[in-house]
């Protein structure tokens, strides 16, 4: 049970109990900071850094607990974890110190003497604490860098190459083996090829669905299909599920029949499409496109679990297509 638990907590630093190879029980402390990369030099970076204080500070601080409160440390984590490089931290003794004045000041020099005291070469030293350093410098951090690349690519182009770029460039610099702090910003030029028939469903998609339910009127679709632009709706019940699919014809329909305004009795479930086709978010666009084509249907609501997560549209496929032509239409012109 005790390591079953294990797989269900998710936090920077966990207790994790195992059994050894040898039949022995043993708990372990497991910190996760390592992957946070976002190269392998960084990683290493990381390491060298964690490892190094780890073996340090004892040495210095032989009871921490003494020129530190625990609230203060707790404070002092959750700031970092939501500025980063730009936290302010209560330090030992009630002073106060920006993150990377600490770093510099203080914690370069505990890591190296840590990592010196475990027998590590001091070209590695250097080298790996020297990326701590610069990254400190430059202030680019691997999050730091994809929200800064996020923010210029906006300018420029739309989402879904937004996420290629950023995906391209990260893949590139990594190959590169320069850690975060050299890289540049993604740029769209960082795209080698856009192939959007071989993309999926979820990264089209829209996921702010609004939907009706049921038993609703069809006075509150009308008005909700003019309000939001749109000519079609999910229809869910009380737990979430979809249940059909009530489109702009289906209320041009209604709206034609002689007195339908004497028909108060009338709700979604009696105009709705019943079993209206699906699709996964797996699926690629191209199998959404054939489905679309395949059953002369406009939009596909998008199911995982037998619930509604998103729904993709002739309109995500008029923007897939304009990407394509303005992709093309750039090589042209770079030719």
């Amino acid at each position: 049970a005790l390591m079953i638990h294990n797989s269900t907590v998710y936090r920077w630093n966990r207790g994790c109990y195992g059994i050894s190879p040898n039949g022995k029980p043993h708990l372990r402390i497991e910190n996760r900071l390592f992957p946070s990369g976002p190269s392998v030099v960084d990683e290493m970076a990381n390491a060298a850094f964690w490892i190094g204080m780890m073996s340090g500070f004892g040495e210095i601080y032989s009871d921490i607990s003494k020129v530190i409160e625990f609230d203060c440390a707790r404070d002092n984590f959750m700031s970092a974890s939501r500025d980063g490089l730009n936290t302010s931290f209560r330090w030992l003794n009630g002073k106060k110190i920006s993150a990377t004045e600490l770093i510099k000041e203080e914690l370069i020099q505990i890591a190296k003497e840590g990592l010196k005291v475990n027998g590590v070469n001091q070209t590695d030293i250097d080298r790996l604490l020297g990326v701590i350093e610069a990254r400190c410098e430059t202030g680019q951090t691997g999050t730091q860098w994809t929200l800064n690349s996020q923010l210029n690519l906006q300018k420029k182009t739309n989402r879904e190459e937004i996420v290629i770029a950023l995906t391209s460039s990260m893949i590139e610099n990594q190959k590169s083996g320069k850690p975060v702090h050299e890289w540049k910003l993604a740029d769209i030029k960082s795209i080698k090829e856009w192939q959007p028939y071989a993309m999926l469903v979820e990264e089209f998609m829209t996921t702010d669905v609004f939907t009706v339910h049921e038993n609703d009127l069809p006075e509150l679709v009308a008005d909700v299909m003019v309000w939001q632009k749109i000519k079609y709706l999910p229809v869910e019940d009380e737990k979430g599920k979809l249940k059909g699919l009530i489109t702009f014809r289906d209320m041009l329909k209604y709206y034609t029949k002689e007195g339908h305004l004497k028909k108060r009795e009338i709700v979604v479930k009696s105009l709705m499409e019943m079993k209206p086709i699906c699709i996964e978010p797996e699926a690629t666009v191209h199998t959404a496109l054939q489905l679309m084509k395949k059953h002369k249907v406009d939009c596909l609501p998008v199911i995982k679990n037998n619930h509604l997560i998103g729904i993709i549209t002739e309109g995500n496929f008029l923007q897939i297509t304009t990407n394509l032509l303005n992709n093309i239409a750039k090589k042209e012109q770079v030719i």
